[in-house]
């Protein structure tokens, strides 16, 4: 499956926080931004909708 996740966003968000991310904790952090897509994506179709809206999340 395709990353979510774009490496060097993360990276530089990182650095603004001042704290190291490296490579190993993006597959973590896509995992996440997936489970909350699967989430955000059920409580749409429970509600009869396609479209994912913010309050989905």
């Amino acid at each position: 499956m395709q990353m979510l996740i774009v490496k060097k966003a993360a990276k530089e968000a990182a650095k603004k926080l001042n704290v190291r991310f490296p490579d190993s904790s993006i597959d973590g952090l896509d995992k996440i931004v997936m489970d909350m897509l699967k989430a955000a994506t059920d409580r749409a179709k429970k509600n009869g909708r396609v479209t994912l809206k913010e309050f989905d999340f």
